[in-house]
């Protein structure tokens, strides 16, 4: 998996900026959009003050995993000053709290797969973001036959793009974030 180039300091002043030490509640499964969402909608306005190009801020930002992602915010909340005690306060969890959680889930998981006959897909990629499955694969056969849709974690990819050409299918790979955002599934539309 290709690593993305580090945040540049201009970039990770304007997320501190956007965040403006509010505390995020990354209980809900949409955190990770919601909090996306707040930094792009603060950076439109932003952007000029930190000379950051938000499409892409936007596009690192959907492209980091789970854990680099919370990291990221507990780096925020060192720059805010906001300590375990401050999430406390307000009855809800840290992101290095959240990060112990993940990482704290010793089972592997194995990946999800819904096909077209399991109904809409959106049930899918709940489960997918609860389960804090990060990668989202559109199988389709040599024909270019949709052929189902795959949720897995980072650690899992390589082998679940192994299954899938030892099968001879082709996967194309998207984060779910990206997924989720575009509300567009790349492939199966016709069946949303």
């Amino acid at each position: 998996m290709r690593k993305l180039e580090a945040l540049e300091e201009n970039e990770f002043n304007m997320i501190c900026d956007s965040l403006n030490g509010v505390v995020m509640d990354l209980k809900p499964l949409s955190w990770r959009i919601t909090i996306t969402e707040q930094v792009i909608k603060a950076g439109d306005v932003l952007k000029l003050k930190w000379e950051v190009d938000i499409d892409i801020l936007e596009y690192k930002l959907d492209c980091m995993p789970n854990i680099e992602f919370l990291e990221l915010l507990a780096r925020v909340d060192l720059f805010w000053q906001n300590d375990e005690s401050y999430y406390k306060s307000f009855n809800i969890i840290s992101p290095k709290a959240k990060i112990l959680e993940i990482t704290s889930e010793v089972e592997k998981h194995e990946p999800i797969i819904w096909h077209p006959k399991m109904g809409s897909p959106l049930d899918f990629y709940l489960t997918a973001l609860s389960q804090n499955l990060e990668y989202i694969i559109y199988v389709q056969d040599s024909k270019g036959n949709d052929k189902s849709i795959w949720a897995t974690s980072e650690a899992d990819l390589l082998e679940c793009m192994f299954a899938i050409s030892e099968r001879f299918y082709f996967g194309s790979l998207d984060s779910l974030y990206n997924s989720l955002k575009r509300d567009g599934w790349l492939c199966f539309k016709d069946q949303i």
